[in-house]
């Protein structure tokens, strides 16, 4: 008897267990889930810098910043994705093993479960929508700088041989060998104000002078110098000559709604500005629908797969139409505000699926008490 009357306001509440069991079981699977495609699509991001600092593209310390910016990006990306695939993992697996069923025969309703679905998405929201407003456009003018700055500061001796390598806007160079930090036959082109410079060298090395500035020099070369107007042009052959590498100031553009956070977004009254603040709002939003349509796909289903690829499908329809519509806002023809209109039919369909079946659960219900 005293058994019974402690656990008595559990049976007569079965949301105090069912409520946080569910919630542990999305947490512990939405780690797992997020992790995993971190590790799949940010192992090949980390494979494509390897292979262009290997190139010679970029220096070798610029991995680890470039890195964590891609990864930070890649979450914002999948988070919503990663939020639907939980769900559907979830409550499928709920759904085979009759949990879900037991809960609805406890008469936990779609309320309930719904409510305990906006427990874990809406700090998903709220997490992204700090990094689409705050975080991410600070990082994105920092990666941009540092890429800039590495390309002016890229040691030719690391270059890859047999590939040509910018250095700045108005030089190109090509090394046909490598021997440490020694090049040999080498080909540069430069353009100088009015003029085109081209150069080949035998050998070649970079030098840092005192005042810290970079110097490519050239040994036993050729020279030709021709001119756009004038149309004359000149040869000349030397034993060593040196060209200083660009060092010109990193200037972003900082107009670019991508660099701007906030509250730079809403003070501003450009249209790209207001169509990008409004697509960041939607992206923090679809965690929240995304989570409610699983919700919606995976009653319809026995197993927890089977519904994986049509929540994959819908998302893809969900995330398309989003950018379709923002495609349409940019070009004017459209106030910023209605980027929303996409959400409005997976919303509707949210709606129905959710009033239509409490209904029909209550009514089979009550013939079952009977």
């Amino acid at each position: 008897m005293t058994m019974i009357e402690h656990n008595a306001p559990f049976y007569k509440n079965p949301m105090n267990i069912y409520g946080p069991y569910l919630f542990r079981e999305l947490l512990i699977t939405f780690a797992v889930v997020i992790l995993s495609l971190e590790l799949i699509i940010g192992g090949n991001v980390l494979a494509r810098w390897l292979g262009r600092v290997a190139q010679g593209d970029y220096p070798t310390d610029v991995i680890a910043p470039f890195l964590l910016h891609g990864s930070l990006e890649l979450l914002t990306t999948v988070l919503p994705f990663a939020a639907m695939l939980t769900t559907v993992l979830v409550l499928g697996r709920q759904q085979r093993g009759g949990e879900l069923n037991a809960a609805f025969f406890l008469r936990i309703g779609h309320g309930d479960i719904c409510a305990i679905l906006m427990r874990f998405a809406a700090p998903l929201a709220v997490f992204l929508f700090v990094m689409l407003m705050a975080v991410m456009p600070t990082m994105q003018q920092e990666h941009e700088t540092l890429k800039r700055e590495a390309k002016q500061r890229l040691d030719v001796s690391v270059v890859t041989a047999g590939k040509f390598i910018g250095l700045g806007d108005d030089l190109a160079l090509f090394v046909e060998g490598k021997d440490k930090h020694q090049l040999s036959r080498l080909f540069v082109a430069e353009r100088r104000d009015s003029s085109i410079v081209v150069e080949t060298a035998a050998r070649g090395e970079q030098k840092t002078h005192a005042d810290q500035t970079r110097w490519l020099h050239f040994y036993d070369g050729s020279l030709f110098e021709t001119g756009f107007a004038e149309g004359n042009h000149r040869i000349s052959t030397y034993e060593e000559h040196a060209i200083l590498l660009p060092t010109e100031p990193v200037l972003l553009p900082l107009h670019d709604p991508d660099f701007k956070t906030f509250q730079q977004l809403l003070a501003s009254s450009r249209p790209p500005d207001r169509v990008e603040l409004h697509w960041r709002l939607s992206v923090s939003f679809s965690p929240i629908v995304l989570v409610l349509l699983a919700f919606v796909l995976t009653r319809a289903r026995r197993s927890p797969y089977q519904a994986v690829l049509p929540a994959t499908i819908v998302y893809l329809v969900y995330i398309n139409a989003s950018l379709l519509f923002a495609n349409w806002i940019s070009g004017g023809d459209w106030p910023a505000y209605s980027l929303w209109l996409s959400h409005l039919p997976f919303l509707v369909w949210i709606a129905w699926s959710l009033s239509w079946r409490p209904l029909f659960l209550a009514r089979w219900m009550r013939r079952s008490w009977r």
